[in-house]
């Protein structure tokens, strides 16, 4: 620790928001444990209809949940760089996997509840999708330009202490389009976690009847304990199987 977060923490309380150590923003280590995550394909087990081929920037697990629950429910937006950071990994490596040269794409973020952004002041979601964009832009080249086509509409419960098939109906019918992206452009949806996936799955399921299928998703992290099988989750190829129950 330098002299000046020990400062900070002694004039100003500053802390880690990973770890806890003084300080004054993610220390290191937290740093290199976000980014360290295993970027792949993933699934859910058991899977929701609908659900599209999903890209996790690593497991939630160690400091992840941490900082997830910091920066969309305690407002702690400096932490968006590092997460958009895992992000846009998962990005690159959905496009490499399933991107057709010369197609263009735009990240479309799951929404919240209304009274979700009232409550933390932000979609944070959406948030993030900024920050990939402007990181895959500046970074790799990339023109990911971000769409917000998807609204709550109806009363969604909290999906905490739900089980896969009510988090399924929870979300099913209430996340609909509110307007049509480009024509042209091949939706990617964005969001924080996946779980179940019924979230992911309701933001295709809208987008698809809207006639406008997504390439796939992309999430800072999956939980591990739903993961799918490598052998379900993959052809003799190791590349992605349509046909994995994951989509």
């Amino acid at each position: 620790m330098t002299l000046i977060d020990a400062a900070a923490d002694l004039f100003l309380g500053y802390r880690c928001p990973g770890c806890d150590r003084p300080g004054r923003s993610l220390c290191l280590a937290c740093r290199a444990a976000l980014a360290a995550g295993h970027v792949r394909f993933v699934g859910r087990d058991p899977s929701p209809p609908h659900l599209p081929l999903t890209v996790a920037g690593g497991d939630y697990v160690g400091v992840v949940p941490r900082l997830v629950s910091a920066f969309k429910d305690e407002a702690l937006t400096g932490l968006s760089g590092a997460l958009a950071d895992r992000l846009a990994r998962a990005v690159a490596h959905l496009l490499a996997a399933l991107g057709r040269p010369g197609d263009r794409y735009h990240l479309v973020p799951i929404p919240s509840t209304a009274g979700a952004v009232r409550r933390r002041g932000m979609d944070h979601t959406a948030v993030l999708a900024r920050r990939v964009s402007r990181q895959l832009r500046q970074e790799c080249g990339l023109v990911l330009p971000v769409r917000s086509l998807l609204c709550m509409r109806g009363r969604v419960v909290d999906q905490v202490g739900l089980d896969a098939a009510e988090r399924w109906a929870n979300k099913m019918d209430h996340v609909v389009v509110r307007r049509c992206g480009p024509a042209g452009s091949v939706p990617v949806l964005l969001d924080d976690v996946t779980t179940t996936g019924a979230s992911l799955a309701a933001g295709a399921r809208a987008l698809e009847l809207a006639g406008t299928p997504v390439l796939g998703a992309v999430v800072v992290a999956a939980t591990i304990r739903r993961y799918l099988p490598r052998a379900k989750r993959s052809g003799p190829d190791g590349s992605p199987s349509h046909a994995a129950g994951v989509a």
